[in-house]
């Protein structure tokens, strides 16, 4: 069975997007399930999407097509207002805007007028990209994978052992991941990614902070302390829960951040 990519079309000129659409009709794999006049209507259909069990992957969509200059809001204003697990290939007139693109990880970066060829080379390292996540991070976790991750930082894809992870900060629309051995800053809310954690090993000890418990070193105060002098702070709110996954007695801690 062919595996179908789904994308979507951004662009306020009509004859752009049709361009585009006709591109995409002349592949057998790509589907065109949306083409919208501006990122807002982009974003509502996003979240309508996200609650649709019938999709074929945890993405609502597989590939954003999107121009920079729209009324309202600016293609690459939104890509870097949301967290997308989609491939993201600009589309515009305007070259001076391929640095800031780069800068926010999209796929390829297209200039108007597009040729079939240079679309195609587009296309096909999305495609490339989608397939690559879906293989190595899927949709559910098996017993075998659960000791691993794998996360998009710049555009290298890293594998990730839980058990060199010590800690998780979130920091708006990103998390930075503090491993035994270096740090990686990976595009992705700390809710989310603490989705992404097997429970049992993994908690949620402060608004910023998710620790791994297994890696914890010492408790002093409201700090936990991991290898290399790395410490966490852990606010009330945590702390109780934090006691009972380590069956300690609340006595044991009486200060608060």
């Amino acid at each position: 069975m062919k595996h179908v990519v789904r994308c979507v079309i951004v662009d306020d000129e009509p004859v752009a997007r049709e361009g585009i659409a006709g591109y995409v009709a002349k592949l057998d794999w790509l589907e065109c399930v949306g083409v919208f006049g501006d990122a807002m209507s982009l974003d509502k259909f996003l979240a309508e999407r996200k609650g649709d069990v019938g999709t074929q992957s945890r993405r609502p969509v597989d590939i954003i097509f999107i121009d920079v200059e729209m009324p309202g809001m600016t293609g690459l204003d939104y890509i870097s207002s949301v967290c997308t697990d989609a491939a993201v290939i600009v589309i515009t007139a305007y070259s001076e805007y391929a640095l800031r693109g780069y800068e926010l990880n999209v796929t390829d970066y297209l200039l108007k007028p597009v040729s079939f060829p240079r679309f195609l080379k587009a296309v096909d390292k999305a495609r490339d990209y989608c397939l690559a996540m879906d293989r190595l991070r899927g949709n559910a976790v098996t017993e075998e994978q659960s000791n691993m991750i794998f996360v998009k930082s710049d555009k290298i894809i890293h594998r990730v052992e839980l058990s060199e992870l010590n800690f998780v900060e979130g920091m708006e629309n990103y998390v930075k991941l503090y491993m035994s051995d270096g740090v990686i800053v990976t595009r992705t809310p700390l809710k989310k990614f603490l989705g992404m954690l097997p429970e049992r090993n993994f908690m949620q000890v402060h608004k910023s902070y998710v620790v791994n418990i297994s890696r914890i070193r010492s408790m002093e105060g409201n700090l936990l302390r991991f290898d290399k002098d790395l410490s966490v702070p852990v606010s009330r709110n945590y702390k109780q829960k934090l006691f009972d996954k380590l069956t300690l007695p609340s006595s044991f801690g009486d200060s608060e951040c």
